[in-house]
């Protein structure tokens, strides 16, 4: 760990695709314990700084240190991090089970080659009751609902005893209600377990009600900090673009309704277009 306490940390970091800019000088400290979402549009690279920090996407400049350690020699101490894709990402139709899944989380510390031992198999049904799914152990992945689907993966972090939570637009195609228990466990998990937390997330009104700092991003770091400052009106706009519709009560605006998206369910924030990778 860095002296400042700082569990992730970007120092000038850009990534790009071909001739297409992902992300462009972006310092980003993430400390140890906090509760980060990540708000912008789509193609802001959201989903592209995950992956910096999963190590899935090298910098084409500037410095990734993950645990106070350089990405690239984080060795063992990978099983730290959880990673909760969104629901979409699974393939349904394979045939494999609940547990099975969960037990994915502990392969990092069990070795390639050998099987789970009965301490892995207590631990991930450990992690199925935190996430309340205990009894769905059996199931096969596929019959469950896309809520139900997000706590097993939350489980399946939970499991490697991960430390720090990166969470990629993971209530997408979930209706509200789920949604809304989700959020609560997630944050009851960073509250009760000490877990860092890094959420990307459309849903600007849950934002802004749970977390404790907000990125704000457009390929570039917009605005970093607690919500009311981050997430004012002037720092929304120059994220978003001059196009974009805010709806608010109180100072926080919640819902954003961009006038150039012909796809998006706009009252949800759900879109099916894919940000850049």
């Amino acid at each position: 760990m860095t002296q400042n306490g700082a569990v992730v940390e970007l120092e000038h970091v850009s990534v790009s695709y071909g001739p297409v800019t992902a992300l462009e000088d972006v310092t980003l400290h993430v400390e140890k314990g906090e509760f980060l979402g990540v708000v912008g549009p789509n193609g802001a690279g959201k989903s592209t700084l995950l992956r910096v920090i999963l190590g899935l996407a090298k910098p084409d400049k500037g410095v990734v240190r993950v645990f106070g350690k350089p990405r690239e020699k984080l060795g063992s101490d990978v099983h730290r991090i959880g990673y909760v894709p969104q629901v979409s990402t699974l393939d349904l139709r394979f045939p494999i089970g609940v547990l099975d899944v969960v037990l994915m989380g502990r392969y990092g510390q069990i070795g390639l080659g050998r099987m789970p031992g009965a301490q892995d198999r207590e631990q991930a049904l450990d992690a199925l009751r935190r996430v309340g799914m205990e009894e769905f152990k059996d199931r096969q992945i596929g019959q469950l609902s896309g809520g139900e689907r997000q706590r097993v993966l939350v489980a399946r972090a939970l499991a490697a005893r991960a430390e720090l939570l990166l969470l990629d637009e993971p209530m997408t195609g979930i209706d509200t209600g789920t949604r809304v228990g989700l959020y609560d466990l997630i944050n009851d998990l960073h509250k009760q377990m000490g877990l860092t937390v890094v959420l990307v997330s459309h849903d600007l009104n849950v934002v802004s009600k749970y977390v404790d700092k907000v990125a704000c991003m457009n390929r570039r770091l917009v605005a970093h900090g607690v919500p009311k400052a981050a997430m004012g009106l002037p720092m929304l706009q120059a994220t978003y673009g001059e196009g974009a519709m805010f709806f608010a009560h109180g100072e926080v605006p919640h819902l954003v309704v961009d006038q150039g998206c012909d796809v998006c369910d706009q009252l949800t924030g759900d879109c099916p277009k894919e940000e850049a990778r």
